[in-house]
């Protein structure tokens, strides 16, 4: 008799675990901030020779919802810093739009980009549905900057949106919000994620297992593991083929749906294609590891 209370008792609380719901639901007319750091560290062998290159790119994004309905919510944005640093056996390079160094003059153009409204509509599942006027970043980036030629200003160019793009800004958003369930879950619960993302070079697949491991009236704690492979665009001249893993955890508020913290790695293995000639179907393979850290940090 006691036997059956126990498995009856088992059951019953079995069934009765707390389910919980995620999705993003912001306060209408609120301002959020989201800082996101990118640690990479690359290390290739090229002719023969290991070159280790470590970059710090740090930005800040400001928030304000403007609109909301049942489904999804527009948001005014704006780019408040930047913080770059890359590292490589040449030099240390160090751009910042804290620094007030003059002479810099990609210091001038990442504060020429500061404070540009953009506004983007963001379903409750986190994916960004759209983006608008997101050139407005880079309408007056060579302001007060007259002696740069229009070859230099379009090399410039093409750098800076590699970074801090359109499409690099879907990617990232992507990265840092794709962590929503699609129904309730409760604690252990495990529920999939795949995201195809895309520059101008690559497409990156990644494929990666969500655990609800903690939720408390403040935060909740979702973290994952999974793989990524990437495949090169057939018109890249310079191919480059990648496989690894990523793994981490997302704090995030449940009664908005807001990510409070997030750290994600990622470690990769490959190899980049370089023509021996120019129009050569002969190639060089070269090894590659790239060691990447996401830090998230909502406010």
């Amino acid at each position: 008799m006691k036997l059956k209370i126990l498995i009856l008792s088992v059951i019953f609380f079995t069934s009765c675990k707390e389910k919980y719901s995620y999705e993003l639901n912001l306060t209408n007319g609120k301002t959020y901030r989201q800082k996101t750091i990118v640690d990479m560290d690359i290390e290739q062998e090229i002719n023969g020779q290991e070159v280790d290159i470590r970059t710090r790119n740090a930005f800040e994004i400001l928030y304000k919802v403007v609109k909301k309905t049942d489904s999804s919510m527009i948001l005014r944005a704006q780019l408040i810093s930047i913080y770059l640093k890359i590292d490589n056996p040449a030099q240390t390079i160090i751009f910042s739009t804290t620094d007030n160094d003059t002479t810099n003059v990609f210091n001038k153009i990442f504060k020429n980009m500061m404070n540009k409204d953009f506004t983007m509509e963001v379903a409750k599942n986190g994916e960004v549905l759209r983006v608008a006027k997101f050139e407005n970043i880079f309408s007056k980036v060579f302001d007060n900057l007259p002696n740069i030629s229009e070859p230099q200003k379009q090399s410039i160019l093409v750098n800076l949106k590699q970074y801090y793009g359109e499409e690099a800004f879907k990617n990232m958003q992507l990265f840092g919000n794709n962590f929503y369930p699609k129904k309730e879950v409760a604690l252990k619960d495990k529920w999939k994620s795949n995201n195809l993302l895309t520059n101008n070079e690559l497409s990156l697949k990644s494929s990666t297992e969500m655990t609800l491991k903690k939720h408390k009236s403040k935060y909740a704690i979702i973290t994952f593991d999974g793989n990524i492979n990437t495949i090169s665009k057939e018109d890249n001249v310079n191919p480059i083929t990648l496989n690894g893993t990523t793994e981490g955890a997302y704090k995030i508020i449940p009664k908005t749906g807001w990510l409070k913290e997030a750290t994600i790695y990622q470690n990769l293995k490959g190899y980049t294609e370089t023509p021996i000639n120019y129009g050569s179907s002969s190639v060089i393979k070269s090894p590659v590891k790239i060691y990447t850290k996401i830090t998230v940090i909502g406010y």
